[in-house]
């Protein structure tokens, strides 16, 4: 799936001042409105490893900025769930485009409009977009545990 955002003027009288967004997506050829656009405003995790994903986003819970919930193989972040980032297990190593791999125990960071897929090859998982960095513990205030891979697949029961 392709998508576009197209912005125009709601009126001539406007045009400077007020812009209207118009999101549309593209399959088959066709042009169909989204029918929830807010999944193209928030981040979005495809999980498309063979693993459980611990995603950060939403309201905080626990006095952290942001909850945590699972995200089993094969499913993406819901609609209307603004995606923070994923948790990195320790036993885990996730290969970065700007910048060198890293270790967990961590957490990755992508932005609110972010669309990213996360795949695996053995214990290092492949980001297919670049991500907006890789936080320890106490670096941001979110849940970042010293989990293995293990103790992440039992948190997430």
């Amino acid at each position: 799936m392709n998508c576009r955002i197209v912005a125009y003027p709601k009126s001539e009288a406007s045009m400077t001042t007020n812009m209207e967004v118009d999101i549309m997506k593209e399959q088959n050829g066709q042009s169909s409105a989204v029918t929830d656009p807010r999944r193209l405003l928030n981040g979005t995790i495809f999980n498309e490893t063979q693993e459980v994903l611990m995603v950060f986003g939403g309201e905080g819970q626990g006095g952290f900025d942001n909850s945590i919930i699972s995200l089993q193989p094969g499913q993406h972040t819901v609609d209307g769930f603004d995606c923070d980032g994923f948790y990195l297990p320790s036993d885990r190593t996730v290969g970065q485009i700007v910048d060198t791999a890293k270790q967990g125990p961590a957490a990755v960071k992508i932005k609110d409009y972010q669309t990213m897929k996360v795949t695996q090859d053995g214990n290092f998982y492949v980001l297919d977009t670049h991500n907006w960095g890789v936080y320890r513990q106490g670096e941001l205030n979110w849940d970042i545990r010293d989990y293995t891979y293990q103790q992440v697949k039992e948190w997430s029961e």
